[in-house]
Protein backbone atom coordinates (compact mmCIF):
# COMPACT_ATOMS: atom_id res chain seq x y z
CA UNK A 1 0.00 0.00 0.00
CA UNK A 2 1.40 3.38 -1.04
CA UNK A 3 1.63 5.87 1.78
CA UNK A 4 3.57 8.64 0.08
CA UNK A 5 3.70 10.05 -3.45
CA UNK A 6 6.69 12.13 -4.49
CA UNK A 7 6.24 14.35 -7.54
CA UNK A 8 9.32 15.28 -9.53
CA UNK A 9 9.05 17.90 -12.28
CA UNK A 10 11.63 17.73 -15.07
CA UNK A 11 12.78 20.41 -17.50
CA UNK A 12 16.31 20.60 -18.92
CA UNK A 13 17.47 18.25 -16.17
CA UNK A 14 19.07 15.38 -18.07
CA UNK A 15 22.34 15.94 -16.19
CA UNK A 16 20.63 15.54 -12.80
CA UNK A 17 17.67 13.18 -13.24
CA UNK A 18 19.65 9.97 -12.69
CA UNK A 19 21.11 11.20 -9.42
CA UNK A 20 17.70 12.44 -8.29
CA UNK A 21 16.03 9.10 -9.00
CA UNK A 22 18.88 7.19 -7.38
CA UNK A 23 18.42 9.23 -4.20
CA UNK A 24 14.67 8.58 -4.19
CA UNK A 25 14.85 4.82 -4.82
CA UNK A 26 17.31 4.48 -1.94
CA UNK A 27 14.78 5.88 0.54
CA UNK A 28 13.47 3.44 3.15
CA UNK A 29 9.82 4.01 2.22
CA UNK A 30 10.58 3.31 -1.43
CA UNK A 31 12.37 0.08 -0.55
CA UNK A 32 9.34 -0.99 1.51
CA UNK A 33 7.02 -0.30 -1.45
CA UNK A 34 5.29 2.56 0.37
CA UNK A 35 6.52 5.39 -1.86
CA UNK A 36 5.56 6.01 -5.46
CA UNK A 37 7.37 8.42 -7.74
CA UNK A 38 5.38 10.50 -10.18
CA UNK A 39 7.68 12.03 -12.78
CA UNK A 40 6.29 14.97 -14.75
CA UNK A 41 8.30 15.90 -17.84
CA UNK A 42 7.33 19.48 -18.63
CA UNK A 43 7.99 19.08 -22.36
CA UNK A 44 11.74 19.22 -21.84
CA UNK A 45 13.85 19.39 -25.01
CA UNK A 46 16.31 16.94 -23.42
CA UNK A 47 15.87 13.16 -23.22
CA UNK A 48 15.12 12.63 -19.54
CA UNK A 49 12.56 9.99 -20.53
CA UNK A 50 15.31 7.52 -21.45
CA UNK A 51 16.77 7.76 -17.94
CA UNK A 52 13.36 7.45 -16.30
CA UNK A 53 12.57 4.38 -18.42
CA UNK A 54 15.70 2.65 -17.13
CA UNK A 55 14.39 3.05 -13.58
CA UNK A 56 10.83 2.11 -14.57
CA UNK A 57 12.11 -1.21 -15.93
CA UNK A 58 13.34 -2.07 -12.42
CA UNK A 59 10.69 -0.37 -10.27
CA UNK A 60 6.95 -0.60 -10.98
CA UNK A 61 6.08 2.27 -8.63
CA UNK A 62 7.64 4.93 -10.88
CA UNK A 63 5.13 6.68 -13.15
CA UNK A 64 6.11 8.98 -16.02
CA UNK A 65 3.96 11.63 -17.71
CA UNK A 66 5.02 14.18 -20.33
CA UNK A 67 3.01 17.39 -20.68
CA UNK A 68 2.62 19.30 -23.93
CA UNK A 69 3.86 22.56 -22.42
Amino acid sequence: MMKVSAIVSLYNSLEYVGECLEDLVSQTLFKKGELELIIIDSNSPQDEKSVVEQYQSRYPNIHYHRTSE
